[in-house]
């Protein structure tokens, strides 16, 4: 018996050994891994202009490799076919980085499990914008203040993509609730939005993930322009903000645009997105039916919005995560100058870009620069031909006619984000979550699985299987009792 117990005693400190030096070297492996994945940040783009404005970031950041310090990270470009393939490549570790619309960051987290790590603010800082519904002035008699919003009913409607939250998730829920929008199928509420709606443009409305039996009409594409492969898909000359105030705009093919007011101060008020279309020409219809300027969002809107994220997948570490949101602000600081024609610049202390000495620049200071900026701020003119350029590069300007390229072009910079294991709620908070379950017939408890920190996973593994290990060699023990 002794020697049995000599020998059980011996099975024990051999498995010790071997789980304390695999879990060594996995350690060891691991953290190579993780420097070498800290090294490369594939961003995802979705069209060949965001490809190109990448690739410009990821030279502009390889020539200022120094500015960066311990930050730096190279950058690569890869392009997909639209925001949901983006997601994908980032679940299964294709890509990086990606930046979403908040209503995508509500799909990247309940289908992709993606979460937020920088959120865009504008103006002074704000972290939202203003969903708001723009018309032609004058038209669409029947929505009247003793009407309310039941005159839309019939309007041919330009959105910038199924599952946008500014741009559909908003209207539709606010129509659902005051506009007498009936639920024809609460698993599908494109197909309300179809009984509801003249011929439209909702990007998006005919894939998948929106069409799960493939049966939804092709009502809510005709108004959109691309040609075949690409209309009514996010390439649609008629996808995105800018694009939904397009479709407004030529040949007078829409009734009323849902945007952002960001979209107006940058697509409208600009003069330099629509071909030099007044604003004077168009107005904004409030939910109670009323009209206002196109400037008046503030006070005429159908909700306020959070702004738009960066996405990484749940996978990934919190060094990894922190590794991320380092560059990023390290961009900003580098790139990171606010479009002249956003309305309310970024002036603010605690939000103005700072110098390599973490000082905030002021007027006269930035004067200073003008002949030569380390961070590459004033080497070009907004009124000039700035993406022509090649030395040049700023996050948050896009070469008109276009607009919002990667960046939302209104920002003024990003801030970080804690981590979170509810994206979607992160983000959008409480109550426009519940609208934007309401709009996908989502339950109300739905929620967004996380991966596990990697590490965290590997070493309860090891604990498990350990564990197990020692429960067999006690039980081998008592047999032999």
């Amino acid at each position: 018996m002794a020697a049995v117990y000599s020998f059980v005693i011996l099975l024990l400190i051999g498995f010790g050994e071997a789980y304390y030096y695999n879990d060594n070297l996995s350690q060891v492996l691991l953290q190579k891994e993780k420097e070498k994945n800290l090294e490369l940040v594939t961003w995802c783009t979705t069209s060949v202009l965001e490809q190109e404005k990448c690739e410009k970031l990821a030279k502009a950041v390889m020539q200022d490799k120094g500015l960066f310090g311990d930050d730096y990270r190279e950058i690569a470009c890869k392009r997909a076919f639209d925001t949901e393939d983006c997601m994908i490549w980032v679940d299964q570790g294709e890509a990086t980085l990606l930046a979403l619309d908040a209503g995508e960051v509500y799909i990247a987290g309940r289908y992709h499990s993606l979460v937020p790590i920088a959120q865009e603010l504008y103006g002074n800082g704000e972290p939202y914008q203003y969903s708001v519904a723009v018309v032609r002035k004058g038209s669409l008699p029947s929505v009247q203040p003793s009407t309310g919003l039941h005159g839309l009913r019939g309007a041919r409607a330009c959105f910038p993509g199924v599952g946008a939250l500014a741009g559909w998730v908003m209207p539709v829920h606010i129509l659902m609730q005051e506009g007498g929008l009936k639920i024809t199928d609460c698993n599908n509420h494109i197909k309300s939005a179809v009984d509801y709606f003249g011929d439209s443009c909702a990007p998006n409305s005919l894939k998948d993930i929106y069409n799960p039996i493939g049966d939804n009409p092709d009502k809510l594409c005709k108004l959109c322009s691309g040609g075949a492969g690409i209309r009514c898909t996010l390439a649609d000359p008629y996808a995105g903000y800018e694009g939904a105030l397009k479709c407004l705009v030529d040949n007078n093919s829409g009734d009323i645009a849902f945007v952002r007011d960001t979209t107006i101060q940058h697509a409208l008020l600009s003069h330099k997105i629509l071909g030099g279309v007044s604003e004077d020409s168009f107005e904004l219809i409030c939910r109670d039916g009323s009209r206002a300027p196109v400037t008046s969002w503030e006070k005429c809107n159908w909700g306020r919005i959070p702004a738009d994220a960066v996405v990484t997948s749940s996978a990934a570490s919190q060094e990894q995560r922190k590794s991320y949101q380092n560059l990023l602000q390290k961009m900003v600081q580098l790139y990171g100058e606010p479009n002249p024609s956003n309305k309310n610049p970024n002036n603010t202390f605690g939000q103005q870009n700072r110098d390599q000495y973490g000082n905030p620049f002021s007027s006269t200071e930035r004067d200073s620069y003008d002949t030569y900026d380390p961070y590459r701020r004033n080497r070009f003119n907004y009124d000039d031909k700035q993406d022509n350029d090649e030395n040049s590069f700023s996050m948050f300007f896009s070469q008109p006619p276009y607009a919002d390229l990667i960046f939302s072009d209104a920002a003024v910079r990003l801030k970080p984000l804690a981590h979170s294991k509810r994206s979607a709620e992160t983000i959008a908070g409480p109550a426009l979550l519940r609208a934007a379950r309401i709009v996908s017939c989502d339950a109300p408890q739905a929620s967004y699985y996380v991966a596990p920190d990697p590490e965290f996973l590997s070493h309860s593994y090891r604990t498990y299987i350990m564990g197990h290990v020692l429960a067999i060699t006690l039980f081998m023990v008592v047999l032999m009792q």
